[in-house]
């Protein structure tokens, strides 16, 4: 509408990626060679889905892409509208449950061919571009951090728990933020997927990459 800020993207295309029957398999990691480069340039990547095919093994090969590269992402359903009456709960659980490793990420179910929830899906691609720029207020930052750690205690690591000093963050795009502890190696990946919800929940990053890095520190604040 009138007297709203313009939101300008560079659209990267990888149409024509699916592999098709029998195609050789240097055809197909060609593709997956040229996803990879247009990842890479990208700070949110629109990874899209057909409803009635759902998730093919190409698409779980992109999907790890994204991941490895610490991208924004989006998960777009299309053709919706030649789905039949599946609840989109049900499909959206069902998705998320084959790509395991993305369900923090958001989903859209939309039709290109009627127009159904395109500009919704621009709105979702606002929302991220917002997320993997955003800054962090380290006072809250550490607040909600320092909040999970009371809630929920550390494993022990070899009789020895890991405590939490400080956090900044040193980064975006994707967001990096640096804890400051007692120990890194008491860091476990369980506990580190807590943390990570955590601030996903506190902050609104549904769809945004977020890197922990560990430093050690013996000045406890």
């Amino acid at each position: 509408g009138q007297g709203e800020a313009a939101s300008h993207y560079l659209l990267i295309d990888t149409a024509g990626m699916r592999k098709v029957g029998h195609v050789h398999q240097s055809v197909e990691r060609f593709s997956l060679f040229r996803a990879e480069q247009s990842i890479e340039r990208a700070d949110v990547v629109v990874l899209a889905l057909d409803a009635e095919q759902g998730p093919t093994e190409q698409d779980k090969k992109i999907a790890a892409i994204i991941i490895e590269n610490h991208k924004g992402c989006l998960l777009l359903v299309n053709k919706w509208d030649l789905a039949g009456k599946m609840p989109q709960k049900r499909y959206r659980d069902a998705l998320l449950k084959t790509l395991f490793f993305m369900s923090y990420v958001p989903v859209v179910f939309a039709s290109a061919k009627s127009g159904f929830n395109i500009r919704k899906s621009v709105e979702a691609i606002d929302d991220i571009s917002t997320q993997v720029s955003m800054t962090l207020p380290t006072g809250v930052l550490n607040r909600v951090l320092h909040d999970a750690f009371q809630k929920v205690q550390p494993p022990m690591v070899k009789n020895h728990r890991l405590k939490l000093y400080y956090a900044t963050q040193v980064g975006s795009k994707p967001l990096r933020l640096r804890l400051f502890v007692n120990d890194p190696h008491n860091v476990v990946q369980a506990y580190e997927t807590f943390l990570l919800n955590t601030l996903r929940g506190a902050f609104g990053l549904e769809g945004a990459p977020v890197v922990l890095t560990y430093r050690s520190s013996h000045k406890e604040k």
